[in-house]
């Protein structure tokens, strides 16, 4: 299985790239995929707001009127949710739960957009990252040669890199991630997947627990 390589002006060259089967042919079911997605996005969640409940809210420490007699709906606290300053019935509270997701479960999903990505022509490799001096028409020029300057693009990169931060920061359908750190949902989160040799071996190794 290879992969054509461009160049830095995004034009191909005579040059291939062996890639594992064990990575970028694996099959996974959508409900699966969906599932990462869900989970993911629901971790994101900080989780900080909180209400008060009845017995958190101060006051209340006696019954306001008597239970018959006074023509008024019978109440046993000032304090139910029924009344202004009262408590919350079934607020948010601090300290959200989080969904699990079994690691098995996590890097099938993982494989199978990758693969995804590069069944549908989606993926694409670069000899090296290296626009002059981080300028953003070097990068521009880049997608506009490949004709995806008006999609969405991630540049997968094997650490931080300055140059592509600044050549890219000024993109806005362009984002960066790290392949260290990069999942499920962010290359769902975009149109093409854009690697150089550095990025896709580290990510290769990775998948495989080399």
């Amino acid at each position: 299985m290879k992969l054509k390589v461009y160049n830095q002006q995004g034009q191909e060259t005579n040059e291939s790239f062996e890639l594992a089967e064990g990575v970028f042919s694996v099959e996974c079911p959508t409900d699966l995929i969906l599932q990462a997605v869900r989970v993911y996005l629901h971790n994101q969640r900080q989780g900080t707001a909180n209400t008060k409940t009845r017995s958190e809210v101060s006051g209340g420490g006696r019954k306001p009127w008597r239970q018959k007699g006074t023509g008024h709906s019978r109440q046993g606290s000032i304090r139910s949710p029924l009344w202004k300053g009262g408590g919350v019935a079934h607020g948010p509270k601090s300290g959200a739960t989080r969904l699990k997701f079994t690691e098995k479960m996590r890097k099938k999903a993982f494989l199978g957009v990758l693969s995804q990505k590069l069944s549908s022509d989606k993926l694409i490799l670069m000899d090296r990252f290296d626009f002059d001096q981080g300028k953003t028409k070097k990068a521009h020029d880049f997608l506009k040669n490949l004709g995806i300057v008006e999609s969405k693009v991630t540049f997968v990169l094997p650490n931080d890199n300055k140059n592509i931060a600044l050549a890219a920061g000024n993109l806005s359908k362009v984002s960066l991630a790290r392949v260290g750190v990069i999942c499920t949902y962010d290359i769902l989160n975009c149109e093409y997947l854009v690697f150089d040799r550095n990025s896709i071996v580290s990510l290769q190794n990775r998948c495989l627990g080399v």
